[in-house]
């Protein structure tokens, strides 16, 4: 809790008491809203506001200072709502949304089964941050998409133009087929520009439309190679260094002085024949 401690605060409080009482009895100002203006303790104003109101007045102030903060309208705990067990109330029922009711964005963003919207596919990582040469915008696809139901995932809600007609036309596509068109133009649907062919097949078809399809993806997995290795040996440099900055692995320890022998990995504090503190490591059969 903020304490203030300024004795100008008290004395700034003397001065303007007419002014205080006279607000505090119309009740244009509480007890709390007083404490803030004029930076005192709570204790220090109440007892200021105590010796100019009577006992009737001082009770008047406080239950309108409770009224005002909500606590006197409040409700109070374990209070029974008025509509505890009734679940399915219905008030107006001329007015509440009705079921399938649609408001706001949602209403806005439907449209209607068979509608047929166009959509531009999405740059690629690759050309997101470059630019082209001659400040031309990079190709994109468009691709038209049409509504076929209004309820389930939004993934399912629209299909692409060519798969839609196909159905439509010829039924079921099988697992493992998909639509193309065969000249690459994505916006001529009519029924004698798709096929039905499977993965390896539009493979080929994407290759005969882009000669450089295959120049690029080659290029991309180059890279994506070379990349990979650039890290293998990054990570094998860092386990040799590591292995060349760690103490050498000793078989043992032999004092010059004697020419006794300790075995084990650290070194004895003195020699028990000569009593010598020096002493030199023994390296391993085939240590680097």
């Amino acid at each position: 809790m903020k304490r203030f401690k300024s004795s100008g605060n008290r004395q700034r409080l003397e001065r303007h008491a007419h002014r205080i009482v006279q607000n505090l009895k119309s009740g244009d100002v509480t007890l709390m809203g007083v404490v803030r203006t004029y930076r005192v303790a709570y204790v220090t104003a109440r007892a200021f506001i105590a010796e100019r109101f009577g006992p009737k007045e001082w009770a008047a102030i406080r239950h309108r200072n409770l009224t005002r903060g909500g606590r006197r309208t409040r409700f109070k705990k374990g209070h029974p709502t008025w509509n505890a067990g009734l679940k399915g109330l219905h008030l107006h029922p001329k007015t509440e949304f009705k079921k399938g009711c649609m408001r706001g964005q949602a209403a806005r963003n439907w449209r209607p089964r068979r509608t047929i919207a166009v959509r531009r596919d999405h740059l690629s990582r690759r050309l997101r941050n470059r630019r082209r040469k001659g400040g031309l915008p990079w190709p994109r696809r468009t691709r038209r998409f049409v509504k076929v139901r209004d309820f389930g995932p939004p993934q399912n809600r629209w299909v692409p133009v060519a798969r839609w007609y196909w159905e439509m036309a010829y039924g079921p596509i099988p697992p493992g087929m998909c639509v193309v068109y065969a000249d690459g133009d994505s916006m001529n649907d009519s029924l004698a520009n798709y096929r039905l062919v499977d993965h390896a097949d539009h493979l080929a078809i994407q290759e005969a439309n882009d000669r450089r399809m295959r120049e690029r993806c080659t290029r991309a997995a180059s890279r994506a190679t070379r990349r990979r290795h650039a890290e293998t040996r990054a990570a094998k440099a860092a386990v040799r260094a590591a292995a060349r900055a760690a103490p050498p692995r000793t078989a043992g320890w032999n004092c010059p002085g004697c020419g006794a022998t300790y075995p084990g990995t650290e070194t004895p504090g003195r020699c028990d024949h000569c009593g010598g503190g020096t002493f030199v490591a023994i390296e391993r059969a085939g240590a680097a």
